[in-house]
């Protein structure tokens, strides 16, 4: 069988260069190609790099590594989830890797996560090649619609508290998730009070944060929607400020794994472990100075 070769690997180096992002570009080194395939969506390919473990590419650009991928997949679902004060619905768009749906089962009162994810290969592949993120599909709470995510929308009307939109970058199959009637579907499919999550490429301002707010769902006018930074938002009118003020509520998530869920094979288990346990600490020590 021949070797698996790919353009964006040469000389044993991937190398990430996009319009995207000019003037920087990102290379890991490769240990071997583990898979790559032209889906009916994408050119899909998995590596396995020297430090970071499996890379799941896209298009040519990472989509994620087994070594850091947590810091993504926790602050995109946390933010929102604890934004919420009881979320039972949610919905991932996007997140075919089952990395965000791991995190929302460690919700204990969540009743059903929904994931609608365009791409049946980055799903397949996930589940083979990327366990440690792939898990989430196994929970029993967890159900996968395979199609578009603007169709799929059109056909439910208030019905989630959160909406987690975990895309690819705005090219490709992505881009319209990035457009103000993406942004009108997921406003009909929210509950009263419910919560939007979505990413972006460059951190947006507190001032088109607040036209976002304001607008409800308006953001085609903003400068650069496109950040590769989760934002966390209410489809509320509240302020910015009342926003970032108001109380969380106080609830209990565990960050290593779900009970439901089997034991994940961790391959940079000192790395995450060590994360967990300053958690952990930082947790004990607000109760202590009375923080809850």
């Amino acid at each position: 069988m021949a070797d698996i070769t790919h353009p964006t690997i040469k000389d044993g180096w991937f190398r990430e260069i996009s319009d995207m992002w000019p003037g920087q570009a990102m290379t890991l080194k490769v240990n071997q190609i583990i898979h790559h395939e032209k889906s009916q969506y994408q050119d899909v390919l998995i590596f396995e790099s020297s430090d970071y473990g499996m890379v799941l590419v896209l298009d040519n650009v990472i989509q994620c590594t087994e070594r850091d991928e947590f810091a993504y997949q926790e602050m995109i679902t946390h933010l929102g989830m604890f934004a919420h004060p009881n979320p039972k619905k949610v919905l991932v768009i996007g997140g075919g890797d089952g990395g965000v749906l791991r995190e929302v089962v460690k919700h204990e009162g969540v009743e059903e996560a929904v994931l609608c994810d365009i791409d049946e290969a980055v799903i397949r592949l996930s589940k083979k090649y990327l366990p440690g993120m792939s898990v989430g599909f196994q929970h029993p709470k967890v159900k996968v619609h395979v199609g578009d995510g603007f169709k799929f929308l059109e056909d439910y009307k208030d019905t989630f508290d959160v909406i987690i939109t975990d895309s690819s970058d705005p090219e490709g199959p992505a881009e319209s998730l990035f457009k103000k009637p993406y942004f009108e579907l997921l406003h009909g499919a929210l509950r009263e009070g419910g919560v939007i999550t979505t990413q972006g490429c460059k951190p947006l301002s507190l001032k088109a944060f607040s036209r976002l707010l304001h607008k409800k769902i308006d953001i085609a006018d903003l400068d650069n929607p496109h950040s590769r930074e989760p934002v966390a938002t209410h489809e509320d009118h509240h302020r910015p400020d009342e926003v970032v003020q108001r109380s969380l509520p106080r609830r209990r998530v565990r960050l290593d794994h779900h009970p439901d869920l089997p034991q994940r094979p961790d391959r940079f288990h000192g790395v995450h472990q060590g994360r967990e346990a300053r958690c952990e600490e930082a947790g004990t020590d607000r109760e202590r100075r009375g923080g809850g």
